[in-house]
């Protein structure tokens, strides 16, 4: 009885010496696996970080690269605007002194707007349009009665941020290609207002509008401009939009970040 019973135990014995391997096992696989999946997304995460610091390297590269571009841009323009008001000026000290000092006084206007718009990186809504009227009330005298506007802008947004010369860029264009072809002129507006998390900023005129021919020109070299910058500085948040008005005319809409004040 004591020889059977000695044999039992000791299987007994030998078969929980087994499993315990076993489970020793199977845990350490377990924690293996566990230690592996933890590494795996580790390093997923390490390398969606690194993905996402590219991409905003990438955006902040590209804005630079976009305001590089309108600072060279605006050395180009900024002489030929001022030496045809200049001109102008000189034409008129001769045959209306009266028109001429009226006139200088708008170019010292737009001046004392558009200097400090060169080395700012940001602006207001209200400076911008500022600008704007300074330069409209310039090319008024120079273009006489084929130019009206009209500026609406309420006074809560226009101490928000706005990319500088954007608005006098869209301004830029509808004079150029809407109001100066067109034989009886027209009159741009200029309006604002808050929808929900957005601000609205449109110019539209009463020009040529986007005829045939004419579409394809107005979405030339400063409105390409104007979609980059937007995309830079606030990806799919910015949008903007160029359509026909009837009668006759075209609007260009910006779409900004409605940003509270502070």
């Amino acid at each position: 009885m004591l020889v059977v019973f000695a044999k039992r135990y000791s299987l007994e014995y030998v078969r929980g010496h087994h499993w315990f391997t076993w489970d020793l096992f199977a845990a350490f696989i377990n924690g293996l696996l566990v230690s592996l999946i933890f590494f795996v997304k580790f390093r997923e995460t390490r390398a969606a970080a690194a993905l996402h610091k590219a991409e905003a390297d990438r955006h902040l590269l590209s804005k630079q690269a976009i305001e590089a571009e309108l600072k060279l841009m605006q050395a180009q323009v900024e002489p030929h605007f001022l030496f045809n008001t200049l001109a102008s000026v000189q034409y008129l000290t001769e045959t209306s002194p009266k028109e001429a000092s009226a006139l200088l006084g708008h170019l010292i206007d737009y001046l004392r707007a558009a200097l400090p718009q060169l080395r700012a990186s940001s602006t207001t809504l209200g400076k911008e349009v500022e600008l704007v009227e300074a330069y409209l009330n310039v090319l008024k005298m120079r273009i006489g009665g084929r130019l009206g506007f009209v500026i609406d802008i309420p006074p809560e947004l226009k101490a928000h941020p706005f990319p500088p010369n954007l608005l006098i860029s869209l301004v830029e264009n509808a004079i150029k290609h809407g109001i100066e072809p067109a034989a009886a002129g027209g009159a741009v507006t200029i309006a604002a207002h808050r929808d929900a998390e957005s601000v609205i900023v449109s110019v539209t005129d009463t020009g040529r509008g986007l005829a045939a021919g004419s579409a394809s020109t107005r979405q030339g070299f400063g409105l390409s401009n104007v979609r980059e910058r937007l995309a830079a500085l606030y990806g799919a948040r910015g949008r903007f939009t160029l359509e026909t008005v009837a009668p006759h005319g075209a609007r260009a809409t910006l779409a900004l970040p409605y940003e509270p004040a502070q």
